[in-house]
């Protein structure tokens, strides 16, 4: 593969961040947070896993009145990059199933570019989010937020090394974009892996279920605030 995401992004957290968790605790012995402390951040270094930043309230307390739009997957790995639906989909079920008044799912295959010159995921983090975000000035959606997935995947083992939600409103701002590695327990229990290519949807099936069960817990903690 052409770059190693999980080890320079453990790097980089373990000295940024200090293995924390959301609530200050420690990680587990395993490098890993436990299921209910899923943790996200708006860049790589930056904002190191919060839940009570107000932005975060904004979005969730407005979320079911201004809508969503959700983008198809991207899906990048050593040729290129391709789009997944399905995984779309399933996410769009998600805020459905909340009672979001407006969830929108569109067809556009937005270009986030390769994976050249990428050498961490805090580095496609931060070269990603802003190419959604140029796109979203450019062009009108109709709902509030617009969400879009990213899953790097390896093909000649077929695993999901990382996976990035990125969540802007309508104008391109971050609102709550959030990125899942190794460090994540709920990432490492899916086993995102397969070893038959045939089963690639499947694989990155269970990515999408990865970025629900994480939009969940966060929901969770911030409805209780």
């Amino acid at each position: 593969m052409k770059s190693l995401f999980i080890a320079d992004f453990v790097a980089l957290c373990a000295s940024g961040c200090a293995k924390e968790a959301p609530n200050g605790e420690k990680a587990d012995d395993s490098g890993t947070y436990s299921e209910g402390d899923v943790g996200f951040w708006t860049s790589y270094l930056e904002d190191c896993p919060v839940t009570e930043s107000d932005k975060y309230k904004r979005f969730y307390n407005s979320l079911k009145e201004k809508g969503i739009t959700i983008f198809p997957g991207v899906v990048k790995h050593d040729d290129g990059t391709t789009y997944h639906l399905a995984s779309r989909d399933m996410i769009a079920s998600f805020f459905q199933n909340r009672d979001v008044l407006s969830v929108h799912l569109v067809g556009q295959e937005v270009d986030l570019g390769g994976l050249e010159g990428i050498n961490s995921q805090g580095a496609l983090f931060e070269r990603s989010m802003p190419l959604f975000s140029d796109y979203l000035k450019a062009n009108t959606i109709d709902s509030g937020y617009a969400l879009m997935a990213e899953y790097v995947v390896e093909e000649t083992i077929n695993i999901i090394h990382v996976i990035q939600c990125y969540i802007l409103d309508s104008d391109g701002d971050d609102a709550f974009s959030f990125l899942l590695n190794s460090h994540h327990k709920l990432f490492t229990d899916a086993r995102l892996e397969t070893e038959a290519v045939e089963s690639r949807d499947e694989l990155i099936g269970k990515g999408a279920d990865v970025i629900i069960k994480a939009l969940q817990y966060q929901f969770e903690a911030l409805s209780t605030e």
